[in-house]
C-alpha cells in the first residue's frame, strides 16, 4: 500500500530512494536472531518489524507491477553496530 502511494505521488520520471533495515539472508545467524526478537521489537517499537523484505517488495513493485519503471540501484549491507537491525538495503526506483 504504501508503495502504491509513493508511485502515485511521483511524476513520470520522478525517482524514490530509502535506506532500510531488512529481513538478513536466509539460514544466517543473524535471520535466526531477528525471528527471535521480532515479537518484542513488534511491542517495543510500535509494530516495527525486524524481519520484513522491504527489499523485495521494491523490487518486485518494477516494471511488470507497472508501479516504478526500472531499478536504477540497489544493494544490500550489514552495519554490525546497528544489531539487531545491522542488514539494511538500499535502493532507487523511477516512476
Amino acid at each position: 500500500k504504501a508503495l502504491q502511494e509513493v508511485s502515485r505521488v511521483l511524476v513520470p520520471g520522478g525517482r524514490f530512494g530509502y535506506v532500510e533495515h531488512v529481513t538478513a539472508s536466509e539460514g544466517t545467524f543473524l535471520e535466526r536472531q531477528q525471528l527471535l526478537l521480532d515479537p518484542a521489537q513488534q511491542f517495543l517499537a510500535h509494530n516495527c518489524h525486524l524481519h520484513r523484505s522491504t527489499d523485495t517488495l521494491v523490487r518486485e513493485s518494477v516494471g511488470v507491477s507497472g508501479l516504478f519503471g526500472r531499478m536504477e540501484t540497489a544493494e544490500r549491507f550489514i552495519i554490525w553496530q546497528m544489531w539487531p537491525i545491522a542488514q539494511q538495503a538500499a535502493a532507487v526506483v523511477i516512476k
